[in-house]
């Protein structure tokens, strides 16, 4: 099966790309404060607790290379880049 290039209205595209960039900036936001609690983490469940905020930082941080990636290809489809 073979892939069609179909482009969006230049409307779309805008609007694709301002969503992803909200999306891409809001996994960062996420990714940065998992951090923050993986370093800030106190009390009998620590080590429990930095794993857990280690493993959703490395998940957001995937999510967010996808969007990044994402994005960059719309900039490009629509002649951003």
């Amino acid at each position: 099966m073979s892939r069609q290039n179909k482009a969006l209205p230049e409307e779309q595209q805008a609007k694709l790309i301002e969503l992803l960039n909200r999306r891409l900036a809001d996994a960062i936001d996420l990714q940065l404060q998992s951090r923050q609690a993986y370093w800030n983490v106190k009390g009998p469940h620590f080590m429990a607790l930095r794993e857990l905020f280690d493993k959703v930082a490395q998940g957001v941080e995937e999510y967010a290379n996808l969007i990044a990636d994402r994005g960059l290809l719309a900039n490009r489809r629509a002649g951003r880049l």
